[in-house]
C-alpha cells in the first residue's frame, strides 16, 4: 500500500555538492519541489529518496492542517504569515520536467491544491522552488492520528530540529473512525521505522 499522496515516479534528492550546498546548476530541464508533507519516509515506497535530502526552510510561513481531505480530515498546508520567526521545514527534491504531471496528480493540483513559486533557504542560499498550497481549507479541521504520525516520522527521519518535531507532536489530532484504514497506515509507519 503506497503512502497517501505518494509520487511514485523517479524522484531525486536535490543535488548537494561536497560542502553540503545545493547545486542548482545540475537541474537541467527539471525543477526543485519543496515537500512539506514529510510522510514520504524512505523504505515505505519505491523511488523515495534516502535520508539526508536537502532540508530547506520556508520562512514567513506556518504549517497548518486545514486542507480538507476526501476522508474529511485535515491535511498539511503552508500559509504565509506576519508572525516573527515563522518557519516551515521541508525537503527539496529535484523533479524531471517529464514527471511534473505525475507530481501534480499526486499533490492534487486543481483538486484541493494549487502550485505556487516560493523562495527557500537551503545551505545558506535563497533558492526558488515550487510547492503546493491548499485551496479547499477549513480552519476547524484536524488531522487523523495516523496522518500526523506519518508527518512526524518523516520529520524525524530527515533530521529536522527537535523543537520543530515537538511542535508537530503537539498538533491536536482525531482518531480515524475507519479502524482498518488507521491500522493499515500505522502498520506502514512501523515497517518504515523497523
Amino acid at each position: 500500500m503506497p503512502l497517501p499522496g505518494h509520487f511514485s515516479a523517479t524522484i531525486n534528492t536535490a543535488i548537494l555538492n561536497q560542502n553540503g550546498i545545493l547545486d542548482v546548476r545540475s537541474l537541467g530541464a527539471g525543477f526543485l519541489y519543496l515537500c512539506i508533507r514529510l510522510h514520504l519516509a524512505r523504505g515505505a515506497c519505491g523511488g523515495c529518496p534516502p535520508a539526508g535530502a536537502a532540508i530547506a526552510e520556508l520562512r514567513g510561513h506556518e504549517l497548518r492542517w486545514h486542507k480538507r481531505s476526501k476522508d474529511g480530515s485535515g491535511k498539511c498546508d503552508i500559509v504565509a504569515v506576519d508572525t516573527p520567526n515563522a518557519l516551515v521545514f521541508g525537503v527539496l527534491y529535484e523533479i524531471a520536467a517529464d514527471e511534473k504531471a505525475d507530481l501534480d496528480k499526486a499533490e492534487g493540483l486543481g483538486a484541493g491544491y494549487e502550485e505556487i513559486e516560493i523562495e527557500v533557504l537551503c545551505g545558506g542560499k535563497v533558492i526558488k522552488s515550487k510547492a503546493y498550497q491548499a485551496t479547499n481549507i477549513e480552519a476547524a479541521l484536524r488531522p487523523y492520528t495516523w496522518y500526523r504520525a506519518f508527518v512526524i516520522a518523516g520529520a524525524r527521519e530527515h533530521g529536522l530540529p527537535a523543537s520543530y518535531i515537538a511542535g508537530l507532536e503537539s498538533v491536536p489530532a482525531d482518531e480515524d473512525g475507519n479502524r482498518t484504514r488507521h491500522d493499515e497506515h500505522m502498520a506502514l509507519i512501523e515497517q518504515v521505522q523497523a
